[in-house]
């Protein structure tokens, strides 16, 4: 189990390990942007979870486990997945979603792992949300289609291919970022792991 455990979550770029340890306990070491990557993930793949998220409770079988996320009574925006209180700390992962004038949904994701209280984890989540509101924003990057770049072709009818971009590509800066080096403020760099030869067959 542990085993595959570390393989799925190598597939979706996390650095969380498990082990089993050998009285068969299930150990995990994980980190606050493993929980943001994971429920980024879980989103995408499973949207049932964006409904069990926002309701008071789910009901599997004979028991029922209400949402502990205190947020939920604060903001409609605010969607929990967890809150909970374990032997070494509070911990807590919350998503705040909002429209945005240009008809995208914008979602941060705030994780903390192993605070002192709760208190001090609602602060904590509270501060995280705050400052990625005021402070970040989101640029489009390129639109779906655009030329990202051109690529040497060997043994091809022309010397270069166009890259494209499969899907709009999105890039969050920090404003103070963007104010002091404006077009500058991103750096695109394009990196292969092979040189490009002829035939090649677009997609």
């Amino acid at each position: 189990m542990a085993a595959s455990m570390n393989e799925r979550a190598a597939a979706l770029g996390l650095h969380i390990s498990c082990s089993a340890p050998a009285e068969g306990q299930q150990e995990c070491i994980s980190s606050s942007e493993d929980a943001a990557r994971l429920v980024s993930a879980l989103y995408r793949d499973f949207p049932v979870a964006r409904i069990l998220a926002v309701a008071p409770g789910a009901k599997f079988g004979d028991k029922v486990l209400p949402n502990s996320n205190p947020f939920l009574k604060l903001s409609n925006a605010v969607t929990g997945l967890t809150f909970i209180q374990e032997a070494h700390g509070w911990s807590g992962l919350i998503i705040a979603e909002n429209p945005r004038p240009t008809g995208r949904l914008r979602r941060l994701v705030a994780a903390v792992l192993n605070a002192e209280d709760e208190k001090s984890l609602r602060n904590r989540l509270s501060t995280m949300l705050l400052r990625a509101y005021r402070d970040y924003d989101t640029i489009r990057i390129f639109d779906a289609g655009d030329v990202v770049a051109k690529l040497p072709l060997y043994r091809g009818k022309t010397d270069f291919v166009d890259a494209i971009a499969e899907k709009p590509v999105y890039a969050t800066l920090s404003r103070e970022r963007m104010l002091e080096r404006g077009s500058n403020a991103v750096e695109i760099r394009i990196e292969r792991r092979a040189p490009l030869a002829a035939p090649i067959h677009a997609g």
